[in-house]
């Protein structure tokens, strides 16, 4: 049986929390990943100097991939 998918969308997302909003996605999230195995993706956002605008980070938490868009 094929497992389920979601895709997630937030302004922050750990290790850049912010906010209840995000704490509690974060959360049904890793229950969703962890407990019923779906598989999670996240799109979020971050800012670092470090990199080029719009470059792409991809991590994963709590067995939830996270694929971040740096903003200038």
């Amino acid at each position: 049986m094929k497992s389920k998918k979601l895709l997630s969308v937030n302004v922050y997302y750990a290790p850049q929390s912010f906010g209840g909003a995000t704490i509690v996605a974060e959360e049904i999230n890793s229950i969703l990943s962890l407990d019923y195995k779906w598989e999670v993706t996240v799109i979020t956002t971050f800012q670092d100097e470090k990199y080029f605008p719009y470059h792409l980070k991809k991590y994963a938490i709590k067995n939830v991939t996270v694929i971040a868009i740096n903003l200038p």
